[in-house]
């Protein structure tokens, strides 16, 4: 039986195993794929941390995949809505 990968790297390809090719088509804005990858690399770190449980974390929280998914449409949603002139609003994204 072979074992599962685990850390950021395996929790990476995860990811990126479950995105499409047309998550990653979305958007020519230059900033959609480095915040695509911020969020998966959230994400990631997220969900390694529950591994250790309650150390550190005042709150658990999951950040699963649809809490993923949501976050990519969000920022697609506002990369549809921005005005070219002013770019991306950070404060919003945050």
């Amino acid at each position: 039986m072979k074992s599962r990968e685990s850390g950021i790297r395996a929790g990476l390809l995860r990811t990126y195993t479950s995105m499409n090719q047309d998550l990653l088509d979305y958007s020519d804005a230059w900033q959609y794929i480095p915040l695509v990858y911020a969020i998966s690399f959230l994400h990631t770190v997220v969900q390694e941390r529950r591994k250790f449980g309650p150390l550190g974390w005042n709150i658990p929280y999951e950040f699963n995949s649809a809490d993923w998914l949501s976050s990519c449409l969000f920022l697609q949603n506002h990369l549809d809505d921005i005005d070219p002139k002013k770019g991306i609003s950070w404060q919003t994204l945050r």
